[in-house]
């Protein structure tokens, strides 16, 4: 089949008799939704990102600032009971500097425990709370989404 190229006129698809034009706007408003609907779901994506970060920092520092409550809780009563010692011994040594000594002594000697096994008491329990926050198992994907 010959087909006729008049000047002027639209082209013509032989197969089916569409204009060509009319082709070419629909495969571009097609792209255009294609995009649109890329640009959407990228939009969602990166709003889901944000709140799987926030629910995952929420989970992070909910812990570390109720074990940072409770130290300063136990510290301040530690400090109580430091001066009641020193109160009481004191009285026994008849010396409230000798007390304020022994005391400050039995301080340092718990601090110098501590420093030694800091790996095992405290930088363990920091990371067991991030990783249990940032790999949840799936178990607990699970219920959280019921």
């Amino acid at each position: 089949m010959v087909t006729r190229l008049i000047i002027g006129s639209p082209l013509v698809c032989p197969e089916n008799g569409t204009s060509m034009e009319n082709k070419d706007e629909k495969v571009m408003e097609s792209a255009g939704e294609a995009v649109e609907y890329a640009r959407q779901y990228l939009k969602q994506q990166g709003e889901y990102i944000r709140l799987e970060v926030a629910e995952r920092i929420a989970k992070i520092t909910g812990p570390l600032v109720t074990l940072a409550i409770i130290a300063s809780l136990f510290g301040i009563i530690v400090l109580i009971f430091s001066f009641g010692i020193v109160a009481w011994l004191s009285n026994i040594l008849d010396s409230q500097a000798k007390a304020y000594f022994l005391v400050g002594g039995i301080y340092l000697v718990l601090a110098v425990i501590i420093y030694i096994n800091r790996v095992k008491w405290i930088t363990n329990l920091v990371l067991r709370i991030v990783l249990d926050a940032f790999f949840e198992s799936e178990e607990e994907r699970q219920k959280n989404e019921q």
